[in-house]
């Protein structure tokens, strides 16, 4: 009896060289790698171009002319997979797109959209509100101030949600190429904790501030909660008006740009076109000639 020792991407790779259907939903990266090695190794598939997409944990990959194969990859433990996990791959026979570097977490974002001195500016504010809170402002005006937050917060929360989930994939897939759309996203997901920590810390305050303030470390603690509502709030707001109107500007610039060069390459190819129809003084000359003119 003969024993079969056939890895797990043998039936993989025999189906595509027969030009059969391959549909993998959650395929290890290590069966992937055999898959892509087996192909290699093969000179009737070894000049095969690749396009792998990252998606977070997941990647899908799809041989380039061989639209019946697709490949998606998933990763088990929920790590991002980065262009490193793929170190096997020929990367000048391979088109990469989405989140090629990993995920783009909240210390990337604060570095990228405040800077250090952005972080300094806010942690300024805060003390400094902190210490008004503390020392000057009346408790009535802290719960004045927290009612108004609470409002302000529960109406940006509700437009930016529908500002965010209103996505346009026709006019963002470009986004996907330069790893783009991965930060866009994340950045939303950042914003809008943000402004979701802000409320909370509002409401908190808004409730605090009814009691009896008879105790320093209690007024220390409401002081802190305000200063934090006040200005998580105002950093919020801030990111809306400058990082997202930024970004839509962005949008609206390329394809403004777009426009304007395909008009160009339009008006380019349809004078070439005219050129071409019209006929040369040579041609014209002979066709006199044959006609007797």
């Amino acid at each position: 009896m003969l024993r079969s020792n056939s890895s797990p991407a043998e039936p993989i790779t025999r189906a595509i060289r027969e030009g059969r259907a391959v549909s993998e939903s959650a395929l290890p990266i290590d069966v992937f790698r055999d898959v892509y090695n087996q192909l290699k190794g093969d000179d009737s598939t070894a000049s095969l171009q690749w396009i792998l997409v990252f998606l977070g944990d997941q990647v899908i990959s799809q041989p380039i002319g061989i639209p019946n194969a697709l490949f998606i990859i998933t990763n088990k433990s929920g790590r991002y997979f980065t262009l490193q996990d793929f170190s096997f791959v020929d990367t000048s026979r391979t088109v990469t797109l989405g989140s090629v570097t990993g995920k783009y977490k909240f210390y990337s974002f604060t570095r990228d959209v405040f800077g250090f001195k952005g972080v300094g500016l806010i942690l300024t504010t805060f003390a400094a509100v902190s210490y008004a809170s503390y020392s000057y402002i009346p408790t009535q005006v802290e719960l004045s101030v927290s009612n108004a937050l609470i409002s302000a917060l529960s109406i940006f929360i509700s437009i930016f949600s529908l500002f965010v989930l209103t996505v346009d994939p026709e006019r963002e897939y470009r986004y996907l190429r330069e790893n783009r759309y991965h930060i866009l996203t994340q950045s939303d997901k950042y914003i809008g904790a943000i402004g979701i920590g802000a409320l909370v810390l509002a409401i908190i305050t808004n409730s605090l501030a009814t009691l009896e303030r008879e105790q320093t470390l209690f007024n220390v603690a409401l002081a802190i909660l305000f200063a934090g509502a006040f200005v998580i709030t105002g950093t919020a707001f801030w990111l809306v008006l400058d990082y997202h109107f930024g970004r839509r500007h962005q949008l609206t610039e390329v394809l403004m740009a777009q426009t304007v060069l395909k008009r160009f390459q339009d008006a380019a190819a349809r004078a070439e076109r005219e050129s071409a129809n019209q006929p040369s003084p040579t041609n014209t000359d002979q066709q006199k000639r044959e006609k007797g003119v």
